[in-house]
């Protein structure tokens, strides 16, 4: 299935970004500040509206790539964190600063948001478009005969009843 629409990794990507914004983003020796504190007010609005597209639209192709972008934005904020997490908190001689989970969490999901949802856009139905049986002889879903042939489309008007093949009128 690979290229195929995944409709559940830009919905994880999305959560974890709605998640690691809340959670702590550095420590400081025994103290950590949370993603809400600073940029994580950013992820986690941005995030949310990634995560709520990609439950609503998961079959739009407008909708997922809304969300991608959503990502992408989420990746820079985030990104731009990580590598200045020490410029950012400082350091001093007793404690120094260092990446908490709820950033890492944020990366990850940005990374799989932008990735699975551009993925989504462009594959907008893949996920959604159920496989059809191939033609051959079924069991007849109207319940009027044991079989009826389905051509690959749409069921026909031949049937077959205790092993005699007949057509509907």
């Amino acid at each position: 299935m690979s290229g195929d629409a995944k409709p559940g990794v830009p919905l994880v990507g999305a959560a974890l970004v709605v998640f690691g914004s809340i959670l702590p983003w550095a420590t400081l020796g025994p103290f950590s500040v949370d993603g809400t504190a600073g940029d994580g007010k950013i992820t986690l609005v941005v995030g949310g509206l990634g995560l709520l597209l990609a439950i609503v639209g998961a079959s739009k192709r407008g909708a997922m790539g809304i969300a991608a972008a959503c990502g992408v934005a989420c990746v820079f904020v985030s990104g731009y964190d990580l590598i200045n997490i020490s410029n950012k908190f400082g350091s001093t001689n007793a404690f120094s600063a260092s990446v908490g989970i709820g950033l890492y969490m944020c990366v990850g999901g940005s990374i799989a948001l932008t990735v699975g949802a551009a993925i989504a856009a462009k594959h907008p139905h893949a996920a959604a478009t159920p496989m059809l049986p191939l033609p051959s002889w079924h069991p007849d879903p109207f319940g009027r005969h044991q079989l009826r042939y389905w051509d690959g489309s749409v069921w026909t008007s031949h049937v077959v009843d205790n092993g005699v093949q007949s057509s509907e009128a």
